[in-house]
């Protein structure tokens, strides 16, 4: 007899476990929808969906593989878990007794936010509760990660913008009707999800006649879903055009100086440093241009446009902020906010 059991989706990809219902036949998940308690704004994606496919599937690991050839070559066995489980004691009681245990990087990462299947924390609980090796100058189980790099530099960063209320920051996305511009710079939003309600609220916008830009080294789904002015960027050049689209703002007196006063510190010292007071660099969009690929003519443009449909709502994707001094990018995007 089928019956339905709610489950949620766990995959990190930002959707923040979306409720589904599973309907179950003879003891196998045969279909998957939303849940309507969840309401009108949160709904799966199709990676949701087709959880159950994924669970049945026949390509699916079903007992540990030990490598059997060079590594590279692709070429797996089939081992008991007595073995594997062996295997692994054994690497990692010798690595601790020559090497210590600052020699294991203990990193894991399923892409899962499930609490059984969460990969790190039970990689970190697994090696705190293992015995190091007796005698050894480097007793420790493990080298933890500080971060990862999904948001490692947002999460440095943040403090330093907003001190206590770093875990308060975000946004809203029940705001985003409110908006009269939304700016998505890097985040494809219905794809690499921010939050299970925010697409369904840009994309209502859209409909509703709200402008779209969207500024990404490629058209993505969410460009092209949502009908927006795309702006095509050089990867990890971010930071290089909103300088100067700071600097526009600043040398068109298109700058909220008092509301800037209001919410921030620090402002004039940016800038300085954007019009070349500070260094003598001026970080104009022609300076930019050549960094970014993106035309001098569309960056004033851009910024233009931003200043001139306040209230915008800018949403930053993680991806910009996956490059060397990636912090940079998130504490630009603050300042485009605040001006």
């Amino acid at each position: 007899m089928a019956h339905e059991v709610p489950v949620f989706c766990a995959k990190d990809c930002g959707g923040n476990a979306c409720p589904l219902l599973v309907t179950v036949e003879d003891g196998r998940a045969v279909r998957l929808r939303d849940n309507p308690a969840s309401g009108a704004w949160i709904k799966p994606c199709p990676r949701g969906y087709a959880l159950h496919r994924e669970h049945y599937a026949p390509q699916r690991l079903t007992t540990p593989l030990i490598l059997d050839g060079p590594r590279g070559s692709g070429r797996f066995r089939n081992a008991t878990w007595d073995e594997a489980l062996d295997r692994v004691a054994g690497k990692i009681r010798g690595i601790r007794a020559k090497y210590g245990g600052s020699a294991i990087l203990a990193m894991g990462g399923s892409g899962n936010l499930g609490v059984f299947h969460g990969t790190r924390r039970l990689v970190e609980r697994f090696l705190n509760a293992s015995r190091p090796a007796s005698g050894c100058d480097d007793p420790g189980p493990a080298t933890f990660m500080s971060s990862g790099y999904s948001n490692g530099a947002v999460r440095f960063v943040l403090p330093y913008l907003y001190g206590d209320a770093a875990g308060e920051s975000g946004w809203d996305a029940t705001t985003v009707r409110h908006s009269r511009l939304i700016v998505l710079w890097g985040a494809n939003i219905l794809e690499a999800r921010l939050g299970a309600e925010l697409g369904l609220r840009v994309a209502e916008a859209a409909r509703s006649g709200v402008p779209v830009i969207v500024i990404d080294p490629r058209r993505s789904m969410t460009a092209k879903a949502v009908g927006a002015h795309w702006i095509p960027i050089r990867p990890a050049t971010d930071a290089a055009m909103m300088l100067a689209v700071l600097h526009v703002l600043y040398t068109r007196d298109l700058v909220n100086r008092a509301r800037v006063a209001e919410l921030s510190i620090g402002m004039d010292d940016l800038e300085a440093y954007v019009t070349g007071r500070l260094d003598g660099i001026v970080r104009d969009p022609a300076w930019a241009e050549p960094i970014s690929g993106v035309p001098a003519g569309d960056i004033v443009a851009f910024a233009e446009t931003y200043a001139a449909h306040a209230p915008t709502m800018l949403i930053p994707g993680y991806s910009i902020q996956r490059v060397t001094a990636g912090e940079q990018a998130f504490r630009l995007t603050a300042a485009l906010q605040i001006a």
